[in-house]
């Protein structure tokens, strides 16, 4: 007895949660007004953007604070004994020549390399 009740209880949830799905579905197709390829398109990388003088000194103001705070956040985790001064240098090294080179780039963000690590990359 006990078996048939589990069993009908399993048909009727698989039941309602087979009926429901499509109707999920078909709500959110009808208040969806855009077709599937505008999306797609509003997803492509834009065109290369030059920035202007003083944009790019706006930049450079934020970055300069930037790192500053970050070479005051590693000197505390340096003073907290977290983390060794030659590790806190290696780490500031870095930062600093990636400014350098978004420096040079005039800000632009690269495309490759900017968010995308090493393993990812096709050999050649």
């Amino acid at each position: 007895m006990r078996k048939s009740i589990y069993s009908l209880m399993a048909m009727g949830f698989l039941a309602t949660s087979l009926f429901h799905a499509p109707v999920a579905d078909a709500e959110n197709k009808a208040t969806d007004e855009k077709p599937q390829t505008e999306v797609q398109e509003s997803t492509k990388p834009q065109a290369e953007v030059k920035l202007t003088t003083e944009q790019q000194n706006e930049l450079v103001k934020l970055y300069q604070d930037k790192l500053a705070q970050e070479k005051k956040i590693l000197d505390k985790y340096v003073e907290f004994k977290i983390m060794t001064q030659d590790t806190a240098d290696k780490i500031l090294t870095h930062k600093q020549e990636w400014y350098k080179n978004l420096e040079k780039s005039g800000f632009a963000l690269p495309h490759k390399g900017f968010m995308h690590h090493k393993m990812h990359e096709k050999p050649e």
